[in-house]
C-alpha cells in the first residue's frame, strides 16, 4: 500500500495536471522552458538534448541539483543514438556512469510515454532542471487504518491508507521539458 502511495506522489510530482486534487506535476506547471522535437514529435538528437540545458541556461537558473529525467524508452534511445551520424559517438556516451551531457541521467516509466501531437502518439517526455526546486511537501505521517468489521459478514478486512501531500515547482524557469519524443 504504502509503494502505491509512492508510485502515486512520483506520478503526480512528474505530470500531474493540477486538476480534481491532483497536485500539479513538472510537465504541466505553467513558466517551465519548453522544447519541440516537430509538428508530430521526433526522435530524440543531440541537438535537442542540448536545447533543454540551453533554455535553463538562458533565464540563469542552471544551479544546484541539474539532472536529466526520462522513461525507460527515451533512456535507451539516448544509449543508441549517434550525436552526428557515422560518429560512432552516442548522446549518453557515459551510460555506465548515468550521465548524458554531464548530468545525471535516470528513469522512471512514470515520465509518460504515451503522449499526442499533431498525428504523432505515444511520444515520450524528457525533462532537464535543478530537481532542489521541485518540492513535495507531507502533512503528518501515513495513516492506515484496519477495519475488520465494514465488511464482516463476508469475512473481508478493509485496509485505507490517508496521505496529505502537495507537490510544488518552486522555480518553474528551473526546468525545460520536450513532451513529443519518438521512440517507435
Amino acid at each position: 500500500i504504502t509503494e502505491a502511495h509512492a508510485v502515486l506522489l512520483e506520478s503526480a510530482a512528474i505530470a500531474g495536471k493540477g486538476t480534481d486534487n491532483e497536485p500539479k506535476g513538472i510537465l504541466h506547471t505553467t513558466g517551465i522552458g519548453e522544447v519541440a522535437m516537430g509538428t508530430n514529435g521526433a526522435a530524440i538528437s543531440w541537438k535537442k538534448v542540448v536545447e533543454l540545458e540551453t533554455k535553463v541556461n538562458s533565464v540563469n537558473a542552471n544551479r544546484g541539483r541539474m539532472a536529466y529525467l526520462t522513461n525507460a524508452k527515451v533512456f535507451g534511445a539516448l544509449k543508441t543514438t549517434e550525436k552526428a551520424t557515422g560518429s560512432g559517438r552516442f548522446i549518453m556516451e557515459d551510460a555506465a556512469a548515468g550521465r548524458c551531457n554531464g548530468y545525471v541521467t535516470e528513469f522512471s516509466n512514470l515520465v509518460p510515454s504515451n503522449l499526442t501531437k499533431g498525428s504523432g502518439s505515444n511520444l515520450s517526455a524528457m525533462i532537464f532542471g535543478n530537481f532542489q526546486d521541485l518540492y513535495i511537501g507531507q502533512w503528518g505521517g501515513l495513516d492506515i487504518v484496519v477495519d475488520p468489521y465494514t465488511s464482516k459478514k463476508t469475512a473481508e478486512i478493509e485496509i485505507c491508507l490517508n496521505a496529505w501531500n502537495d507537490v510544488l515547482v518552486a522555480e518553474p524557469k528551473s526546468f525545460a521539458a520536450i513532451k513529443d519524443i519518438v521512440t517507435e
